[in-house]
């Protein structure tokens, strides 16, 4: 199989060093929206929120925004607390103020007796009880905010004083002091503190806080002392066992120097105390004999410049308050450390260029803990130990000058050897190096040059467990056996060769730019198995189910089962979104990752979680170049370069959850940019349902998980459950929902999270959203709407029953007009009474106006007239007879001849055109009829010759 790239030993070297680094500091990531930087106080509340204290007032930071709360006139912060109602109390030097949540509006507390004097901290204790601290005086009061009683506060000097130190056992006890000899205790029976056993030595104690695991407390002095307060002890000289608190040197040794804690606080994950000091952050071990040891921590020597403010622990994270910045200290437990980077600052310091990062493009760790292999871009091959943070390079030793490894590009392990093999990318030629205490030895070598050719170029390398080393090039595949040193096996079919993989069964993988992969089985022969897969295959990576994982230069992720040959493609469920990966790697978890320049993908195949590393975030290199003998399958991690050093990646189960645990919270709701959740004049109906007017537009609702550190990897999904089957899902880092406008009606806002790992959580929260009617939309708008419309059909039912008995009477009228219109047409005669002689009369104009209609038609017939008299031909022909004594062709005739008399009289056309007009196609034949009709030709017509006979002819087609 492929060669691990990190033995054991090396490894747990990477794990005493992550350990040595202990922390990774990140800035909070709405630091910018911080009134100011300068953070006074940090406080973290039951339902998740954080909240700063501030010079220029209270902040609640939601993981995304931060929301900032003013008083009048006393907005510096110096404490915050908060009740078992859920409210958040607050010091000023003005007196305390109390924000309830239900409208979060800063009011002031008991004005009375509070008055405007400086509060210097509140506290609570479990029974709900509240503890304010003034000068000289500790007031009391019950959980609902009633005053009970006020305990006056004096030093060691009797003089009035601040309390310095509140705290409560976990067995309920509450302890306190006030710049006093000792620790005061509470006694419920007599309703006072009384002094507990004093400490040695005239000196006055400050903060007070029980050990995380155990039960005694830790509290200090001002004269650079740290006691461990045992209340239980039966003895008062071993009440308290005393620390001198001096500073650490870089080996972990207290120095001579003496250091005045300030405040200091205690993590649960390694129980380190973690104080501060005037200039500097300091840690202490706890020891077993009750004394502390110093500890000189990476982050300590960040922060020894007297920037800090106060140092918190809270949620498994160290906050650090600057004065200009707001940090978080993550991964205190080696266990969870996931990720170390080393900077390699030899290689810096030999170029002795401070602004000139190592750039690594290729490593392979050594069998000795302390060194791996590099490849230094521009500078070749070099070793570097760790664990002295030093260099060698190649041409720092005589008789390796002359290999010339200035540019190589390639590296693999080799076994045999007890080193590396290299070998530049465009010569044939390849070394085999080892490493004899603090220097390199060329051992072997062997040349392509007759074998490959003349622009052909070693593209990978690979040992296997057989002593064969495997030559891919960039127009095939050798195979070289380096107890023979001999070629045994060329495969000219491959073309070029993108990575060299073997598996636990000795087969040799090998990935091609344009060809698919191959497998040669147990690593002989000489057909090799070719599978078709993706172009510009760039990577192999072999799962522990036997499947052969595959990485292209376009970004996709695909597996392959060699058994079936089947091949599934995973480049969607991991959001790589076409990002070219150089590497893809294994882990014993079987997860999958994909190293890609910027990115790097750790993917469950099995649960579709993933992890996405950023380079300049997640880790210190801002780009990741190693390109091969990167990783490893081991269970402690893997070694990646790139610019700016080296990274550790160690592989975890995070990812093997089936879904997140994270829950979404609704943080803040906007409406046209104005936030309904802390405005005094707009508030929600309840803290889970808010109520829209009809004019609300602009709605956007605000999501958190109310996690400060991986906000902007968290995805949120939401929909409206009456409207909505499927879910919204918003981008990396975007926690909003915008919705312009809602109708009127009640829904139901859903919305769930993911985690980092992309997991999504089945817990859905709900919000509640109604939106009132307009006045339009009301009850009573709807009964005026109702009775407008009752109104609106009775009108016009009313007229509709009007008009049908209108219609009726009509009808009943025409139908006595048809039956006689019916007689009329029917009878064989016209009769003389006078309503047949007005139908006659209307008969015969609308006779003539169908002929005058059709006068230019040659072919108007008499089953055309009577058609357009919508009548039959047999009672048409009967029904003109009777009327005039014509046939229809006569009266066609005399209409067509008084047209031709009237455009004759006009004397604008010639006689055959007139015949044309009213027509005739036959001038001969219009001539003829024209004479026969009217006694004259109609050229003799046209010229004004006149006859008795045209005369009456003219006037009885006048008065038809």
């Amino acid at each position: 199989m492929r060669l691990q790239l990190t033995l054991l030993s090396i490894l747990l070297l990477l794990t005493l060093r992550v350990s040595a680094q202990l922390v990774s500091v990140t800035d909070i990531p709405s630091l910018s929206q911080l009134p100011e930087i300068g953070v006074k106080c940090i406080y973290h509340d039951s339902e998740g929120y954080i909240w700063y204290g501030t010079s220029n007032g209270l902040c609640r930071d939601d993981g995304y925004d931060i929301a900032l709360f003013r008083t009048k006139g006393a907005n510096t912060i110096n404490h915050i607390a908060e009740d078992s109602l859920g409210r958040i109390w607050v010091s000023t030097p003005k007196g305390a103020w109390i924000l309830d949540k239900s409208d979060y509006i800063l009011r002031p507390h008991d004005k009375e007796r509070i008055k405007d004097a400086p509060v210097k901290s509140v506290y609570f204790t479990t029974d709900g009880t509240g503890w304010v601290n003034q000068l000289g005086t500790l007031r009391r009061y019950d959980r609902n905010g009633k005053w009970v009683k006020d305990y006056p506060i004096k030093n060691r000097y009797g003089v009035p004083a601040f309390v310095s130190g509140f705290c409560q056992a976990r067995d309920g006890e509450i302890y306190m002091t006030s710049f006093t000899r000792g620790v005061l205790k509470f006694h419920p029976e007599t309703d006072s503190f009384v002094m507990t056993d004093t400490v040695p030595g005239n000196v006055s104690l400050g903060h007070i806080a029980q050990d995380v695991t155990h039960d005694y407390f830790w509290t200090h002095d001002h004269d650079a002392h740290f006691y461990r307060f045992n209340p239980q002890s039966t003895s008062p000289d071993s009440a308290y066992i005393v620390s001198t608190i001096r500073e650490a040197s870089q080996t972990g040794e207290a120095t001579a120097r003496r250091v005045f804690i300030t405040s200091f606080s205690q993590d649960r994950l390694q129980g380190y105390i973690w104080g501060l000091s005037h200039r500097d952050l300091l840690a202490f071990q706890p020891e077993v004999d009750g004394t502390l040891t110093p500890l000189s921590l990476p982050i300590c020597e960040q922060y020894a410049d007297g920037r800090i403010n106060n140092v918190f622990f809270m949620d498994g994270q160290l906050w650090i308050a600057a004065y200009d910045r707001l940090s978080i200290a993550s991964q205190l437990a080696n266990e969870d450390a996931r990720l170390c980077d080393y900077d390699l600052r030899a290689i810096t310091e030999r170029y002795k260029q401070p602004n000139m990062e190592p750039v690594i493009m290729a490593l392979v760790p050594d069998s000795k803990p302390e060194w791996i292999w590099v490849i230094q871009h521009r500078r070749g091959l070099a070793l570097y130990n760790l664990d002295a943070n030093t260099v060698l390079y190649h041409d720092d030793f005589p008789q390796m000058k002359s290999l010339r490894l200035n540019a190589i590009e390639e590296l693999a392990p080799s076994k045999r050897l007890n080193g590396v093999w290299t070998s530049q990318h465009q010569n044939r030629t390849v070394y085999g190096i080892t490493r004899e205490g603090n220097r390199m030895k060329k051992v072997a070598g062997f040349s392509l040059r007759k074998l490959a050719g003349t622009e052909e170029s070693i593209t990978r390398m690979l040992e296997d467990d057989q002593a064969n080393l495997w030559l891919g090039t960039s127009a095939g595949l050798f195979r070289y056996n380096i107890d023979k040193q001999q070629i045994t096996g060329t495969f000219r079919e491959i073309g070029y060769v993108t990575d060299i993989m073997e598996t636990k069964d000795n087969d040799i993988w090998v990935a091609t730019r344009e060809d698919g992969i191959y497998c040669l089985h147990n690593g002989m022969g000489d057909s090799p198995t070719h599978y078709t897969t993706p172009e510009s295959v760039a990577s192999l990576g072999f799962a522990p189910n036997g499947h052969i994982w595959i990485a292209t230069l376009d970004g996709k992720l695909c597996s392959l089962n060699p058994t079936t040959g089947t091949m599934s493609d995973h480049t969607g469920q991991c959001d790589i979104q076409g990002e070219t990966v150089k590497e893809c790697v294994v882990d014993t978890h079987g997860h999958v990752w994909a190293i890609c320049e910027r990115k790097i993908f750790e993917y469950n195949p099995r649960v579709g979680s993933y992890y996405c590393y950023l380079s300049g975030e997640d880790s210190r290199l801002t780009r990741f170049l190693t390109h091969n003998s990167a990783g490893t399958s081991s269970e402690e991690g893997m070694l990646i370069g790139g610019v700016g050093g080296v990274v550790h990646l160690k592989p975890s189960n995070r990812l093997d959850r089936e879904e997140s645990t994270l829950s979404a919270y609704i943080t803040d709701i906007t409406v046209e940019g104005q936030s309904r959740v802390f405005a005094d004049s707009m508030q929600l109906a309840s803290p889970q349902h808010i109520v829209l007017k009809p004019t609300d537009q602009n709605i956007v609702f605000h999501f958190s998980t109310l996690g400060q550190g991986p906000a902007g990897k968290i995805r949120f999904a939401y929909r409206i459950r009456e409207l909505d089957q499927a879910w919204n899902y918003t981008e990396e880092g975007q926690n909003k929902a915008f919705f312009n406008s809602f109708n009127r009606g009640s829904y139901t806002l859903q919305v769930k999270a993911c985690d980092e790992n992309h997991l999504w959580s089945q817990k859905i929260t709900e919000f509640k959203v109604q939106r009132e009617p307009a006045w339009y939309e009301t009850w009573y708008a709807f009964l005026i709407y109702v009775v407008a419309i009752i109104t609106l059909v009775s009108l016009g039912l009313r007229f509709y029953y009007h008009r049908i008995q209108h219609k009726n009477e009509e009808m009943w009228r025409d139908s006595e007009e048809m039956m006689k219109m019916r007689q009329y047409i029917e009878l064989p005669i016209s009769l003389p009474q006078e309503e047949n002689r007005q139908l006659d009369k209307v008969f015969i104009e609308k006779a003539t106006k169908v002929v005058e209609e059709a006068i230019a038609n040659p072919d108007f017939s008499i089953a055309d007239f009577a058609s357009g008299m919508n009548m039959s031909r047999s009672n048409f022909t009967r029904k003109i007879k009777s009327i005039t004594g014509r046939t229809p062709l006569d009266f066609i005739r005399t209409i067509k001849m008084k047209h031709a008399c009237h455009l004759l009289e006009n004397m604008n056309h010639s006689v055959g055109e007139v015949a044309d007009m009213v027509g005739y196609v036959d001038r001969r034949h219009f001539t003829a009829t024209f004479k026969k009709e009217m006694g004259v030709s109609p050229s003799d017509y046209q010229k004004g010759i006149r006859t008795s006979g045209s005369e009456s002819a003219i006037e009885t087609n006048t008065k038809q």
